[in-house]
């Protein structure tokens, strides 16, 4: 059975423009739909709300860290799809990375409000099974 929702707003994605359009819709729009999964609940259907913590992931598990890698595949798709129109060096695409990819300073605002990183050591434990994620998130 296809049930309708009517809403004023409804935004798809929570990176930085969509908490934004999230924070402006709720100074007047519908935005029951937008609190629920923004607070870690979600309404499956009329009725059925769920706990859902891990919804939406705003720092936890590294979601928003500006991995290089990240950037060099953004570039090259960027390549392949004809907005660099040019062929670069491998360098080249790790060098655009580094000075756009800020990684050091995104740990010093994370770190400002409370966000935790943790090390390689750490990190290996998780991608060998040995510890989630998660498990390790809670434990610092």
């Amino acid at each position: 059975m296809v049930q309708q929702h009517q809403h004023e707003v409804v935004i798809v994605g929570a990176g930085g423009a969509g908490l934004m359009a999230a924070l402006y819709a709720s100074r007047g729009a519908d935005t029951a739909v937008l609190a629920n999964s923004m607070t870690g609940t979600f309404e499956y259907e009329k009725g059925d709300k769920r706990p859902l913590p891990d919804f939406n992931v705003f720092f936890r598990y590294h979601a928003t860290y500006p991995f290089y890698s990240d950037a060099i595949w953004t570039l090259t798709q960027m390549r392949r799809w004809g907005q660099i129109d040019v062929d670069h060096a491998d360098d080249w695409y790790f060098d655009v990375a580094k000075r756009v990819y800020r990684p050091d300073i995104y740990t010093s605002g994370a770190l400002e409000i409370g966000q935790h990183f943790y090390g390689r050591a750490e990190r290996k434990l998780v991608m060998e099974g040995a510890i989630t994620d998660y498990e390790l998130q809670r434990a610092l």
